[in-house]
């Protein structure tokens, strides 16, 4: 039990490590600004700095916080708020559209079949930079089969998941890899047309490997 705390806790600081800034345009990122001043003008006239404590409820305890079991809404939620993921999905003219977040921009094959994503500057909470190698890292840590996770169907359209769910083949022939640092490359089986989208998905999160290594599994 003290095993499995220790590595839930290392897993919570993994994901609230990553330094989030804003996925969206200058105009959605004001009211932090005026927040900010806010807070500065109350510790101006008080002499004392304010605490900030964002409350959100949910229903219920959430399944896991281990991204690669994250199954349940409760525990999407609270990744979702914590850790960002190659894209974000924002509500424009009532219809979701991908915007750029951990990826600040990506092109695509003709035939829909190969994606490249240029990562953007970023950094862990120990100064470690974000690399496209933590979401390789991620992504097949949910389609090891030794990890059983429950959303590896998420991800059934990348390039021999299935066949690497099922041990048919091994990890290495999924179809994602680390070009360099900053650029992802991931391979696709067929064309998906919501396929951005996905990438807003906590099984297409990144995952520090020498965290992960460190603290066990389970």
């Amino acid at each position: 039990m003290k095993k499995k705390l220790s590595f839930l806790l290392a897993l919570t600081m993994v994901c609230t490590s990553l330094v989030m800034s804003g996925c969206g345009n200058q105009e959605k990122q004001k009211p932090e600004t005026n927040q900010q001043n806010s807070t500065q003008i109350t510790t101006q006239n008080t002499g004392k700095k304010r605490e900030q404590v964002l409350n959100v409820p949910f229903n219920g305890e959430p399944d896991s916080l281990d991204l690669a079991r994250v199954s349940d809404a409760n525990s999407a939620a609270i990744a979702s708020q914590i850790i960002e993921g190659l894209t974000c999905v924002m509500t424009v003219d009532g219809a979701d559209k991908a915007e750029p977040s951990m990826a600040e921009s990506w092109e695509v094959s003709d035939d829909q079949l190969t994606w490249t994503f240029h990562l953007r500057d970023a950094q862990w909470a120990d100064g470690v930079p974000v690399k496209a190698q933590d979401f390789v890292y991620g992504i097949t840590r949910v389609l090891n089969p030794e990890t059983a996770s429950p959303i590896s169907a998420n991800i059934k359209f990348i390039k021999n998941a299935m066949d690497v769910v099922e041990g048919n083949k091994p990890i290495s022939e999924a179809g994602v890899k680390a070009i360099d640092d900053k650029t992802l490359e991931i391979q696709l089986d067929y064309p998906v047309p919501y396929f951005l989208e996905a990438c807003a998905g906590t099984a297409m999160f990144p995952v520090r490997q020498d965290l992960v290594e460190k603290y066990g599994t389970s």
